[in-house]
């Protein structure tokens, strides 16, 4: 597998939507939800893989997943291979977590946005939800400070 195939389908999500837009069959997905959701994609299912959402060569996947224990069992495994980062939303702010996630050495984003960031670091007002009444065909060039 080349480098560069590693990486795009190091997000199983896009890789997902990707294949889909293909035209190719993708099993169904749901991402970790309530205990009640897991159990009904479960059910609907009767057996399942559970994989991190980010990752490559089969790190954390748990497959042929048959009964809410070991679904439980293989969530908790994903879960310590997917997690890099805490990303706290707009007006969620908890300095305690944010120490704790630091000190187990994940990066910590608090009291953000990602939509207005993303706007916000590419130049973008449209992004944040802003008209800039700027119509062109033309993608505007990004700035590097």
């Amino acid at each position: 597998t080349s480098a560069v195939a590693m990486s795009l389908c190091d997000d199983k999500r896009l890789t997902s939507k990707l294949l889909r837009r293909a035209g190719l069959q993708v099993a169904e997905q749901t991402q970790v939800g309530t205990a009640e959701h897991n159990r009904a994609f479960l059910a609907q299912h009767w057996r399942i893989v559970v994989k991190p959402a980010r990752g490559e060569q089969g790190k954390g996947v748990i497959v042929d997943v048959r009964d809410e224990q070991a679904m439980n069992e293989a969530i908790a495994v994903a879960a310590q291979e997917d997690v890099r980062v805490i990303w706290m939303q707009l007006g969620v702010i908890n300095h305690d977590a944010a120490e704790k996630a630091r000190a187990a050495g994940l990066k910590v984003v608090m009291d953000r946005c990602p939509k207005i960031e993303f706007g916000r670091l590419n130049a973008e007002l449209s992004w944040g939800g802003f008209n800039s009444r700027i119509i062109t065909s033309k993608r505007r060039k990004v700035r590097l400070t």
